[in-house]
C-alpha cells in the first residue's frame, strides 16, 4: 500500500524538474514535524520523571 501511494505522487514530482529533490523534500516536511514533536515529548517526560534509583555503576 505504501509503495502504491508513493507511486501516485511520481507525476507531480517529475513535473517539478528535480524529481528526487522534490520527493525527498516533500517526505522530510511530512515526517520531520511529528518526529520533532515526539522527540520533544520524550525529552520533557524524561526530565519530569523521578530520578533513577540506581546509578550506572550498580547496573553493570
Amino acid at each position: 500500500m505504501s509503495a502504491f501511494s508513493l507511486s501516485l505522487t511520481r507525476p507531480r514530482h517529475a513535473a517539478s524538474g528535480a524529481a528526487l529533490r522534490s520527493f525527498y523534500l516533500n517526505r522530510w516536511f511530512r515526517i520531520a514535524p511529528l518526529l520533532l514533536v515526539l522527540l520533544a515529548v520524550m525529552l520533557l517526560t524524561d526530565q519530569l520523571r523521578e530520578s533513577a534509583r540506581y546509578g550506572v555503576a550498580e547496573t553493570v
